[in-house]
């Protein structure tokens, strides 16, 4: 199996598994500042981050569920974007990460 794994200057993190391309960022490595992805800023609640990723994804529809709880979150938002797909997750209302993933092969 073949993978790598960096953080870029703006600390989001690309993961490369097989075919695919993931990124990822995540509330903890941005303490205090803003998020420069999918237009997030300074939005940690769920509302505020669903409107401007919403608005980052073009009218893409974010479909939410609730997950069985765990440490990281409870609940996730999908939406499938071109050749790809992104999930936000949130903990009690609050953002937790999203994570894009495409096949860095299209």
């Amino acid at each position: 199996m073949s993978e790598c794994t960096y953080y870029d200057r703006s600390r989001v993190q690309h993961y490369y598994l097989e075919d695919l391309k993931i990124k990822i960022v995540a509330a903890a490595d941005f303490e205090g500042r803003r998020i420069p992805a999918m237009g997030i800023g300074d939005a940690r609640s769920r509302d505020e981050v669903l409107g401007r990723a919403s608005h980052f994804l073009e009218g893409a529809s974010l479909e939410c569920m609730p997950q069985e709880r765990d440490a990281a979150s409870n609940e996730s938002c999908f939406a499938m974007i071109g050749q790809g797909w992104i999930t936000v997750y949130f903990l009690d209302g609050e953002f937790v990460s999203a994570q894009l993933t495409s096949s860095h092969f299209i």
